[in-house]
């Protein structure tokens, strides 16, 4: 059975309530309340690249990485991965 058009809309509300409610949070809080002068400007940038960089390689390792560190991986990632258990 496909998946309706309410059922859609419902994933994509909540979509959008997580991600804004990500802004809520104490790390996002202090980086959009932080000033940020010409040299914060350019560590940040420096910072983003190689979190871009490490995020591109990251699929491909767990990708190919054995069922073993599969599952291991997983385990510590789940939070993050599909929401903290306190709030499901």
């Amino acid at each position: 059975m496909g998946v309706g058009v309410n059922s859609i809309g419902s994933h994509v509300e909540e979509l959008v309530r997580l991600c804004n409610a990500q802004f809520n949070t104490p790390p996002f809080r202090r980086l959009l309340g932080a000033t940020f002068t010409e040299e914060r400007v350019q560590q940040y940038s420096i910072q983003m690249a190689y979190y871009v960089q490490t995020a591109r390689l990251l699929g491909y390792v767990q990708g190919s990485a054995p069922f073993e560190i599969k599952e291991t991986d997983w385990q510590h990632e789940e939070d993050e991965l599909i929401g903290e258990k306190k709030r499901r």
